[in-house]
C-alpha cells in the first residue's frame, strides 16, 4: 500500500468540493425561484388567507414557540441528575414519572 500524503486530495480537498456543489445547488435554486416568479405566487396565496385565519396562525405560533416554555436539551436528557438514564423498574414509579415527563414537556404551553 502506497501513501497518499502528497496534499493532493484527502479531506480538506473533499469537503471544499462539497461547499462548491452546495454553494452552485442554492446559486440554481435561486435563479430558479426567482424565474418561476415565486415570490409573486407565495404573495396572491398570502393576500387571499382572511385576516381571521392569519391572526389564529400569528397567536397559535406565538403559544406554541414561547421561548419561556421550551426546555434546554439538558433538562431533557436529564443532564446534572444523578441517574439520568435509570428505567425505573416499579410499575407505579415508572408510570408517575412518565406522568410527570408527559405534563412537563408536552402539556406546559
Amino acid at each position: 500500500m502506497a501513501d497518499n500524503n502528497d496534499g493532493s486530495g484527502g479531506v480538506g480537498a473533499t469537503s471544499s468540493a462539497g461547499l462548491m456543489m452546495a454553494n452552485g445547488m442554492l446559486g440554481s435554486l435561486k435563479e430558479k425561484w426567482t424565474g418561476s416568479q415565486g415570490e409573486e405566487v407565495l404573495s396572491s396565496i398570502t393576500s387571499n388567507i382572511p385576516t381571521g385565519t392569519k391572526e389564529l396562525i400569528t397567536d397559535a405560533q406565538k403559544r406554541l414557540f414561547n421561548t419561556a416554555h421550551i426546555r434546554s436539551p439538558g433538562v431533557y436528557f436529564g443532564f446534572g441528575e444523578e441517574r439520568p438514564f435509570y428505567v425505573e423498574s416499579n410499575m407505579q414509579l415508572f408510570a408517575a414519572r412518565v406522568k410527570h415527563n408527559l405534563t412537563f414537556f408536552l402539556f406546559e404551553l
